[in-house]
C-alpha cells in the first residue's frame, strides 16, 4: 500500500472521530501554545539585547580597569573589614584599585589600540539658564558609537568642547518654547570642588572674626561652564540609564575632571578606560589585543561580555517557562498512546479485516503512527497558530508598557524555530503511537474477525 494513501486513511479514520482527536489534540497544543510564546519572547529578548547593546556600547571598544570588580560589578568579597590600602579607593566595603597615568600610557602604547577614553565621573552641583531655576543633571562623554535618539539639531559629526547635547526633559524647565528653540541656545552647567585649606588661610580669615571666618572659610569652590545646545535628545527604550544623560565632548569632561578632583587623591585616578582597537570589529584582532593587556596585568571585557550577562537572566527565566511546555508536551505523549490504544481495541475487527485483504503488518502499524502524526500535527499547529494570534494581539499593550520604540517589539515569531517546533511535535506523537502500532500490526486476522 501506497505511503500516500496510508496517510489519507489515517486522516479518515480520525475524522470519524472528531471529539477524541479534538480532545487528544489540545493537550499538545497547550504545549505547543507555551513554548510558541517562550520562542518569541526568547527571539525578541534577543533582539532588543542587541539594540541595547548597539545603542550603548562600541563593538570596536574594550573595557580596561585594574580591578576586577569593576569590569564584573561583583563586590560580594568584601565579607567582612580589608585593610585599608593609599593605592585604592573603598567601595561598598571593597578595596577598588583604578588605573593611573602610567595605566593609561601603557594601555595607550599597546600594540593595536587606536585610542583610549578614560571614564570619567562627573556629577553636575547643577544646570540652569539665566534667569531660571537650577536643577539636577548627568554628564556623560559624547562617543561616535552611541545613537541618541534627536528631537532638534544634530550631533552625528561630534560635539565641540563648548557645545552639549541636552535631553528634552529640561526644554520647559529651562523655558524652551520646543526643542527647536533650544538649538544654538547657552545653559550653564555648575560642578563644586573640595578646596584644601592651608593653616596660613585659616589664620588670615580668623584675623577678622570668628564671624566672618566661618563665612569665609569655605571648603568648597563652585565654578559654572555656558555650553551652547547642540541638539536636543529624548529618552530610548534600549537606553542602559533611566536619567537621560547630557552629552559632552572628551575634552570637556577631561577638564571638569580635572578641575573636581585636583588637591585630592582621585586626581588622574580611573575605574576604566575604553580602548578603541584598531579594526576591532575583526574579533581576532580584539582578542589579540585583550591578551596582550591582560598579560600586563589588565582587567578585559567587551561589549560581548556585557551581553552574554543580560542574557544570562532572560535564558533562566525562558528555561522556566519552557518547562512548563515541555510538561503539557509530556502529559500529552500519555493521551496520545491512551488514544490510540483504545482505537486499536475498537478497530480490531477493521484490523482484521484489512489485514485479510493483503494488508502488510507493517503497512497497519504505519497506519496508526500516521495518526498519531496527524493528532501532533493539528495540535502543533492550533498552538502555534493560537500563540501568533495572542502575541500579535499582546506586542503593542507590552511594548507601550515597556516604553519599547515604535516597531520595537518583545514577542518575536521567527520561521524557522516555529517549524522547528512543528516537526518536533509530529515526531513526539509518533514515538507515542509506536506502541500501539505494534499492537494493531500483531493482531491475528482470524481471531481479529471473530472479535464482536
Amino acid at each position: 500500500m501506497r505511503t500516500l494513501d496510508i496517510i489519507k486513511r489515517a486522516g479518515r479514520s480520525l475524522s470519524e472521530s472528531k471529539t477524541r482527536t479534538i480532545l487528544t489534540s489540545m493537550a499538545i497544543a497547550v504545549g505547543a501554545f507555551t513554548l510558541t510564546l517562550t520562542i518569541a519572547a526568547g527571539a525578541g529578548a534577543n533582539n532588543y539585547v542587541e539594540k541595547l547593546i548597539n545603542s550603548n556600547f562600541d563593538p570596536a571598544e574594550v573595557y580596561v580597569a585594574r580591578d576586577d570588580k569593576v569590569i564584573s560589578s561583583d563586590y560580594s568579597s568584601a565579607t567582612k573589614p580589608q585593610e585599608y590600602s593609599a593605592n585604592s579607593t573603598t567601595m561598598y566595603g571593597a578595596n577598588v584599585y583604578r588605573l593611573d597615568e602610567s595605566d593609561l600610557t601603557k594601555i595607550k602604547n599597546t600594540d593595536g589600540v587606536e585610542s583610549i577614553t578614560p571614564y570619567y565621573s562627573i556629577t553636575p552641583l547643577y544646570v540652569t539658564r539665566d534667569g531660571y531655576k537650577k536643577y539636577t543633571g548627568y554628564v556623560r562623554i559624547y562617543k561616535s558609537s552611541q545613537k541618541p535618539t534627536v528631537s532638534a539639531g544634530t550631533i552625528s559629526n561630534g560635539l565641540n568642547d563648548d557645545e552639549v547635547s541636552l535631553p528634552d526633559d529640561y526644554i520647559k524647565l529651562l523655558g524652551f518654547k520646543n526643542p527647536s528653540d533650544a538649538i544654538g541656545k547657552t545653559i550653564n552647567i555648575a560642578f563644586e570642588r573640595t578646596v584644601s585649606l592651608s593653616s596660613s588661610d585659616i589664620q588670615k580669615a580668623l584675623a577678622s572674626g570668628t564671624t566672618t571666618a566661618l563665612e569665609s572659610l569655605k571648603p568648597y569652590e563652585i565654578k559654572t561652564y555656558s555650553l551652547k545646545i547642540k541638539d536636543v535628545s529624548k529618552q530610548e527604550s534600549t537606553s542602559l540609564m533611566s536619567v537621560i544623560p547630557m552629552y559632552v565632548s572628551q575634552n570637556f569632561a577631561e577638564s571638569v575632571n580635572d578641575y573636581i578632583t585636583k588637591g585630592t587623591n582621585d586626581y588622574q585616578k580611573y575605574y576604566m578606560v575604553y580602548a578603541k582597537v584598531k579594526n576591532g570589529n575583526n574579533v581576532t584582532a580584539r582578542n589579540e589585543v585583550m591578551s596582550r593587556l591582560k598579560k600586563e596585568g589588565f582587567k578585559v571585557a567587551t561589549a560581548e561580555d556585557t551581553e552574554k550577562t543580560i542574557m544570562q537572566f532572560i535564558n533562566v527565566l525562558q528555561g522556566i517557562v519552557g518547562v512548563f511546555g515541555v510538561l503539557a508536551i509530556i502529559a500529552s505523549v500519555f493521551g496520545i498512546i491512551n488514544t490510540q490504544y483504545i482505537s486499536v481495541l475498537e478497530r480490531t475487527k477493521e484490523i482484521g479485516l484489512m489485514k485479510a485483504l493483503g494488508m502488510r503488518g507493517r503497512d497497519v502499524s504505519k497506519l496508526f503512527q500516521y495518526e498519531a502524526a496527524w493528532i501532533g500535527l493539528l495540535g502543533g499547529g492550533l498552538g502555534v497558530a493560537l500563540a501568533m494570534i495572542v502575541g500579535t494581539l499582546l506586542n503593542p499593550p507590552i511594548a507601550s508598557m515597556l516604553g519599547l520604540d515604535k516597531g520595537v517589539y518583545m514577542l518575536i515569531f521567527e520561521p524557522m524555530p516555529i517549524v522547528i517546533l512543528l516537526v518536533s511535535l509530529v515526531v513526539v506523537a509518533i514515538l507515542a503511537g509506536y506502541l500501539p502500532s505494534k499492537k494493531a500490526a500483531k493482531l491475528d486476522p482470524i481471531k481479529a474477525l471473530r472479535t464482536e
